[in-house]
């Protein structure tokens, strides 16, 4: 019997189609500790200055960053230009380099993963902190505007409110007898 192939793998062990009857949801997945692989690259969960797994151990490429991300004056917009300058030329060259030298490629992947790098640490340092700031700003104004719009509903039904009272005061003196001077008395 045939049977289709599939690129992709089949789902983890702890994905389980979740059933709302069923009182108990399935569990979690355990937090990945030590080394793993994503996309086909080996990572680990050490921090960076790790002497063992992180970027400084022995064999590996510690990428370095060459950009001046949070130095006093720098533009993240020059950065980046500057960097996709780089990787463009550095890509053409790994394009002509695997045409005329294939085994010359591996150095000119590096350079632009370290390029890309970089230009993940800019956006990190200082695009996304900005980025956030003008979030909160927007949030922020939306929340004003919208309290401001509630005080001044609230003022506008304050005072309907207060010429309904006043209408049925005046209604409630030209009641005859003992009732109205209740019901005067009750809507002061």
């Amino acid at each position: 019997m045939p049977t289709s192939a599939t690129p992709f793998p089949p789902p983890p062990s702890f994905y389980k189609l979740y059933d709302p009857a069923n009182a108990d949801p399935p569990s979690r997945p355990n937090l990945v500790r030590g080394a793993y692989e994503i996309f086909g690259a080996q990572h680990h969960t050490a921090p960076w200055h790790d002497t063992e797994h992180g970027l400084l151990a022995p064999g590996n490429f510690m990428y370095p960053i060459v950009t001046k991300a949070g130095e006093k004056g720098s533009d993240a917009r020059e950065e980046l230009a500057a960097l996709a300058a780089a990787a463009t030329k550095r890509f053409s060259r790994a394009c002509a380099d695997a045409v005329d030298t294939p085994s010359a490629i591996e150095k000119d992947v590096q350079d632009l993963y370290a390029i890309f790098n970089n230009a993940h640490k800019v956006i990190n340092e200082i695009v996304r902190p900005a980025q956030a700031m003008e979030t909160l700003e927007h949030a922020l104004r939306g929340q004003i505007e919208q309290k401001q719009e509630t005080i001044a509903a609230l003022r506008q039904a304050t005072l309907e409110a207060k010429a309904a009272m006043k209408k049925a005061q005046l209604d409630a003196r030209e009641i005859d007898g003992a009732a109205g001077k209740a019901l005067v008395e009750a809507l002061k």
